[in-house]
């Protein structure tokens, strides 16, 4: 059992490793400007290990996408210091800026589309954790609201 559990925390920690150096790559170079073997030598893997966890550079990209919206969940503590909506909207611009020179790539190579669907597909699970008193009641769920476009 604890060899299965050390084998899932291994693999968790290379799909990081990798993805780190595809954020760190996307921060400084265009996103179709990389290829995969930038991503192999940023994160000192093999073409092997890069493949048993991605099928390309977009599953990658996507996995990537999935931990920025993960982050930004981890964020919600200071969700819940805030007095007003407004503050809310600081936090997520907070966050945002901080992500600047990804989200900028992302943007300049055409794949922001993606993020932002991704992220959306996952803010009404986020809003949905928060009771606050500004919180829309009923049912969060519905792909009307658009949180980030």
């Amino acid at each position: 059992m604890s060899n299965l559990l050390g084998k899932k925390r291994q693999a968790l920690t290379t799909m990081q490793t990798i993805s780190n150096a595809l954020i760190s790559l996307i921060s400084e170079y265009p996103y179709d400007d990389i290829a995969v073997y930038h991503i192999l030598e940023e994160a000192g893997v093999s073409r092997r290990t890069f493949y048993r966890y991605f099928c390309n550079k977009e599953a990658a990209m996507e996995y990537c996408m999935s931990l920025l919206v993960l982050e930004y969940y981890e964020e919600r503590a200071k969700f819940f210091q805030a007095t007003k909506p407004e503050d809310v909207f600081y936090v997520t611009l907070d966050f945002m800026y901080q992500k600047r020179k990804f989200i900028r790539s992302l943007i300049l190579s055409g794949h922001y589309d993606t993020y932002a669907t991704i992220f959306n597909d996952n803010s009404s699970i986020i809003y949905k954790t928060f009771n606050l008193p500004w919180s829309i009641p009923g049912d969060t769920q519905s792909k009307d609201i658009n949180f980030v476009s």
